[in-house]
């Protein structure tokens, strides 16, 4: 879920997401310790310029990548980095797509007899291997 977006310098957006939990994996202890724990992502050329070394990068390039809005569940395609001059965090950058994904919402019964099921399985398993 994207948490954060802001124009940085070099003319990128910088892009905090909260990773769920199959994927946390992704991010390591300089998200951690410098990015509240998100995966940074970044679209680049998105906006003004107003770094020096970084005019040059940008002039022949106009990026067009459509950012969701804060809150908005999303995936995201590009190539997983670690930056090397940012405490070596993890980061998607240059991010190529970023598309909004629908969860969908259960109803409070179902949602309690999955958890129910889940429950159940976990019991009858433990109670197995205790006997095996």
């Amino acid at each position: 879920m994207i948490e954060d977006i802001r124009p940085e310098a070099d003319g990128d957006f910088h892009i905090l997401v909260r990773l769920d939990v199959p994927y946390a994996h992704m991010i390591n202890e300089g998200n951690i310790d410098h990015q509240h724990g998100d995966l940074v992502v970044e679209t680049i050329c998105e906006n003004e310029v107003t770094q020096p070394d970084a005019i040059a990068s940008c002039s022949d390039f106009s990026g067009s990548i459509e950012i969701p809005s804060v809150g908005t569940n999303v995936t995201i395609t590009g190539t997983y980095v670690f930056d090397s001059q940012h405490y070596d965090w993890a980061e998607i950058h240059p991010a190529t797509s970023i598309n909004p994904v629908e969860i969908p919402e259960f109803p409070l019964p179902v949602l309690g007899l999955v958890l129910s099921l889940a429950t159940s399985l976990i019991i009858i398993f433990r109670i197995q291997s205790k006997e095996s």
